[in-house]
């Protein structure tokens, strides 16, 4: 456990299974190279090839207050200029928010897709 890492990500990862998850996830990512990754980082640095205000579907965006790995800035950004997204910041949160926000994250995705939400009705 890294110890620049802010303390909700290190508590989270202080957790046998959720360290063994972490690790998993991340070697699948580069599994194929580290193109994907590197390609990751270079889009936080120069222009996308469209306008974020060209996305015309809801979009949610979480992200922790402590998150030391993508700026905060970044998430605001990006809801100032999609045209329909909800930014939730997570109070005393960091990058790894998804471990123990996911019910909700999956809750807000099915809700603001009707189809899924109509199959969530009739199951």
């Amino acid at each position: 456990v890294n110890r620049d890492q802010p303390r909700p990500d290190r508590r989270l990862l202080a957790v046998g299974r959720v360290r063994h998850a972490a690790a998993a996830m991340l070697k699948e990512s580069v599994r194929g190279g580290g193109q994907g990754y590197a390609e990751d980082v270079g889009l936080m640095a120069r222009p996308w090839p469209f306008e974020l205000g060209e996305i015309a579907v809801p979009v949610e965006l979480w992200h922790g207050d402590l998150d030391a790995v993508i700026p905060i800035e970044h998430a605001r950004y990006l809801a100032a200029h999609l045209k329909e997204a909800t930014l939730r910041i997570c109070p005393g949160e960091a990058h790894m928010l998804m471990w123990t926000h996911l019910p909700e994250i999956l809750a807000d995705a099915s809700a603001s897709d009707p189809e899924l939400s109509a199959r969530g009705r009739t199951a």
